[in-house]
């Protein structure tokens, strides 16, 4: 039987969520790095490219320029940090059964479904919603994932494994 609670390895997720932190922070900083140094920006925005889609349409704007992801993975990414944070403090976490990560991933994949067959126009707080919910199942299976894996514990506090 595979046990549902697993210990966290705080110091895993705390770097975790300093990445997403950072990933986010550099995606907002592109519009206002843009005014100032618009071949820094690019380069930023050239670095979300492989994650995102970017249309300008279909992301938040400051600045009248976008950020550098779009709404849904704005979404995604809050969520994930979200989700980091919560667990930095907790010292266990549960795992769910899968039908609750599929639950939380189906109004995805709707919404994408949906709007590229035309049957409705998608809002942009649909997208925001759609990706938070894909974002919280999949940040809560990768913690879930780290908590159950004590090589990678043991390599992340130098510890010989095997």
């Amino acid at each position: 039987m595979i046990p549902r609670i697993y210990h966290i390895h705080r110091k895993i997720v705390f770097v975790l969520f300093i990445f997403i932190l950072i990933w986010i922070c550099l995606a907002v900083l592109d519009p206002v790095i843009k005014l100032y140094n618009p071949s820094m920006a690019r380069l930023i925005h050239e670095l979300y490219s492989p994650v995102c889609h970017q249309i300008s349409e279909r992301s938040f704007q400051l600045n009248s320029f976008p950020l550098g992801f779009c709404i849904r993975c704005s979404g995604f990414y809050f969520s994930g940090a979200l989700i980091l944070f919560i667990y930095i403090f907790r010292k266990q976490i549960k795992i769910f059964p899968l039908h609750i990560y599929i639950i939380l991933s189906l109004p995805l994949l709707c919404d994408f479904i949906l709007g590229k067959t035309g049957i409705y126009q998608d809002l942009i707080v649909i997208r925001f919603i759609t990706g938070a919910f894909f974002g919280l199942s999949l940040f809560h299976l990768l913690v879930v994932s780290l908590s159950t894996r004590d090589d990678v514990y043991k390599v992340f506090n130098g510890e010989k494994y095997g």
